[in-house]
């Protein structure tokens, strides 16, 4: 992904995790957990402290990635339409998590199945389709351990 690319990225996740730090150190929490945080001493050491903006962009870029699922970058009625077709380019669905009109929760699997079954559905009514396009069928001796 392109983290970072714009500086506001980085001025914004410095502050944020100055401003994280600066949570972590008061009571209750710190009661609770070490308000110290455990930075990588090679890092402290080249730019000389933790103290400085420099410091935090270097960590940012060594540390930061996705721990969610990420969804909701192509909401329905803003970018696609109740059927998933993209507004103005033709013959064009997005049928995954980034649909979503909100971030949800709980993990994103069981919604994600279910836009894809809505989206089956969804394209076999557009285009008059069989429900079973594939009528395949397994041989027999494949399902003989049911």
């Amino acid at each position: 992904p392109n983290y970072f690319d714009n500086n506001e990225d980085i001025q914004s996740g410095i502050e944020m995790l100055r401003k994280c730090l600066e949570i972590v150190k008061q009571h209750p929490l710190s009661d609770m957990v070490n308000p110290e945080p455990i930075l990588p001493l090679d890092m402290i050491k080249k730019h000389g402290s933790s103290e400085s903006d420099e410091f935090w962009e270097d960590f940012l870029r060594s540390y930061a990635n996705t721990l969610y699922h990420p969804t909701s970058t192509l909401k329905i009625g803003k970018v696609v339409d109740e059927r998933l077709r993209v507004y103005g380019i033709p013959n064009l669905r997005v049928i995954d998590a980034s649909i979503m009109p909100h971030i949800i929760s709980g993990n994103t699997n069981a919604p994600s199945i279910m836009i894809g079954e809505k989206g089956t559905d969804l394209i076999v009514e557009d285009y008059s389709l069989k429900q079973n396009v594939c009528n395949y069928d397994p041989p027999a001796k494949w399902l003989s351990f049911l």
